[in-house]
């Protein structure tokens, strides 16, 4: 977040991939 929704999206893509979802 903080803005950074391009490095949001993809920490949101590897929490989902490793079945944590934040």
């Amino acid at each position: 977040g903080g803005g950074n929704f391009k490095n949001d999206r993809e920490k949101a893509s590897e929490a989902g991939k490793k079945g944590g979802k934040k």
